[in-house]
């Protein structure tokens, strides 16, 4: 068992610049220390994170967006931080940011993350501006040469929301906190193994443990502990399209039945935390990002799951469009596509992520990154 991530939740007392900066040090020492002293498990890299609230607009237009964003990067990293999600636009001061500004922060950083958040009760006008800033950035970033970069950037519909997942991580509190976040299909693949294992039994006995770690983490630092985001998410080798297969009696992810077993596990999380009593956060569903599932791009790359494919998925599970790599003239297409997903976040009543990186390349064709090895390319049409 791994913990993916520990995130600290920070609010500023001040969002002067030098308020945030002189305060931020002593409380990212503290919680490195305390993470190094009481956590046993082994924590992925990348799994020690710190997230901000919404910037204030009229904030935004007393300091440079691009400096204030480094600087908070510089200090989270020189005291152990691994990722730092520090800006969040939405329709309350996306009229204060100018999307320059938004690229530099991309092309300037290393470890910053950046989500747009659509309030789905907001006007239409103030939601067409959040998605059209977003495609714009999209845009640009091929025109830039920063495609790679938006993997830090991700669009939250009915945002924003408090998960320890990024880039869509945003302190929604007015306080400070701890979420958790694991990665745990190893322990489906035990509990399939031993055929006498109750596996809602099997997995609540961790998702306690988990929650016992967030909680020590929180109370530790003197800090509300917000509660523990028990997606079943993956990471490479750790596939959850592994495990989603593993319940379809010998079909594949893209058959027949796939809403169906996706909809199943789900339901067993639930009765898993339910059983643990365990303080929930965030998302609490099956993830399917491309990009982080070894056996999840296998089925991109042979054809077997499309883009509408994962888009129908959303309906039981976190699909959304997650680290999808697509060819930039499919550009055209990203709105309506975001509006499907509105419809469908509007019936489901929960948050759906989207993560979307215009290429160069064709669809089928493999893109090779640094983070993610060769991931395929995919059409964000049906031809």
């Amino acid at each position: 068992m791994i913990v993916r991530a520990i995130t600290l939740f920070y609010n500023p007392p001040s969002w002067d610049v030098g308020s945030i900066t002189s305060g931020l040090s002593s409380i990212l020492k503290e919680y490195t220390e305390v993470l190094a002293r009481k956590l046993d498990k082994p924590l992925l890299k990348g799994g020690k994170r710190l997230s901000f609230p919404m910037l204030p607009g009229d904030m935004i237009e007393k300091v440079s967006i691009p400096y204030l964003i480094r600087k908070i990067e510089e200090i989270a990293c020189g005291n152990g931080v691994d990722f730092v999600a520090n800006l969040h636009i939405s329709e309350d001061n996306i009229g204060n940011i100018k999307i320059d500004d938004v690229a530099k922060v991309l092309t300037k950083t290393k470890a910053s993350f950046i989500s747009y958040n659509i309030n789905l009760k907001s006007d239409r006008k103030d939601i067409d501006r959040v998605i059209d800033s977003y495609i714009q950035l999209l845009r640009i970033s091929i025109s830039q040469g920063f495609w790679k970069e938006l993997a830090r950037v991700a669009l939250a519909l009915n945002g924003p929301i408090l998960s320890p997942y990024y880039p869509v991580s945003v302190n929604t509190m007015k306080s400070n906190g701890i979420a958790i976040a694991a990665l745990y299909t190893d322990l489906f693949k035990k509990t399939l193994l031993k055929k006498t294992v109750d596996v809602i039994d099997y997995i609540a006995k961790y998702f306690k443990l988990y929650n016992e770690i967030g909680k020590t983490i929180a109370n530790t630092l003197n800090v509300e502990y917000f509660g523990f985001d028990f997606s079943l998410s993956p990471w490479m080798e750790h596939s959850v399209v592994e495990i989603v297969e593993k319940f379809m009696n010998g079909k594949e992810l893209g058959d027949h039945g796939t809403l169906h077993t996706i909809y199943y596990l789900n339901m067993m999380l639930w009765r898993a935390a339910e059983k643990a009593n365990i303080k929930k956060v965030g998302y609490c569903e099956l993830m399917l990002p491309v990009a982080e599932d070894n056996i999840l791009k296998l089925r991109v790359a042979k054809g077997k799951v499309n883009t509408k494919d994962l888009i129908s998925y959303t309906i039981v599970c976190v699909a959304g469009l997650d680290m999808i790599y697509f060819p930039m003239e499919d550009l055209k297409y990203v709105k309506p596509i975001i509006e499907d997903l509105i419809a469908i976040c509007e019936v489901k009543k929960r948050s759906i992520g989207i993560r979307l990186i215009p290429t160069s390349a064709r669809p089928f064709e493999v893109i090779h990154t640094d983070e993610f090895g060769g991931v395929p390319v995919m059409s964000l049409t049906s031809r």
